[in-house]
């Protein structure tokens, strides 16, 4: 009876939290742009062919929580949406853009970029390239405190240069504190983390190459 006992409730963790996914797949953003990452996250799973266990194992996060993000676009980090898109064979900027997006622009005019969804309030990503295929060009602001919460690699090479503010970036084991006029450029592949410091927010040129982010 307890091998029995114990088959049933790794049956009811494997399969309780998909139980929980009501959102239609093709859900698109509202205006505060936090409804429906969740669920165009949890479609890429499904593409790439994983069970919630599966992405679970091969991240290394919790099935609880890869199911609420989904349900609910709330609680994802940096770190983990990195981790979770590089799993699905995506990017998190793939991830974010809406699903009826307008025709690649050009030229980008001041107030008119393109917000990243889903990091909360801390951190805002704003799109200044969108007409081209190999190079993701992103204004990042972070507010005081605002951090990667964790490490992450992923393909290509990247590019920071800081405008504004104070910025902490851990690249292997090697920390650096960056101030405005600032740049560091490394392989994305070495893990890196990172945080906003000082009292100010923090203005960024973010460059990767390809679109890896």
């Amino acid at each position: 009876m307890s091998a029995i006992r114990k088959a049933l409730a790794e049956k009811d963790l494997d399969t309780a939290p998909q139980s929980l996914e009501r959102e239609p797949e093709t859900e698109g953003l509202n205006e505060s742009g936090q409804n429906g990452l969740g669920s165009r996250f949890r479609l890429a799973r499904r593409k790439a062919g994983l069970s919630l266990r599966e992405a679970a194992e091969s991240t290394g996060l919790a099935i609880s929580f890869i199911s609420t993000f989904e349900r609910t676009s709330q609680g994802a980090t940096v770190a983990s949406m990195q981790a979770l898109a590089l799993c699905y064979g995506t990017t998190v900027t793939d991830l974010s853009q809406p699903s009826r997006s307008k025709p690649h622009r050009e030229v980008v005019r001041s107030g008119k970029e393109r917000s990243i969804a889903g990091f909360g309030k801390n951190i805002r990503i704003l799109q200044l390239a969108e007409s081209l295929s190999l190079l993701d060009c992103q204004k990042w602001v972070l507010q005081p405190g605002a951090e990667s919460s964790g490490f992450y690699s992923h393909e290509g090479e990247e590019f920071i240069h800081v405008l504004s503010g104070a910025f902490h970036i851990a690249v292997d084991d090697v920390q650096h504190v960056l101030g405005p006029g600032d740049s560091i450029a490394f392989p994305s592949q070495h893990p890196h983390s990172w945080k906003a410091t000082g009292d100010e927010p923090t203005v960024l040129i973010w460059v990767n190459t390809p679109k890896s982010f």
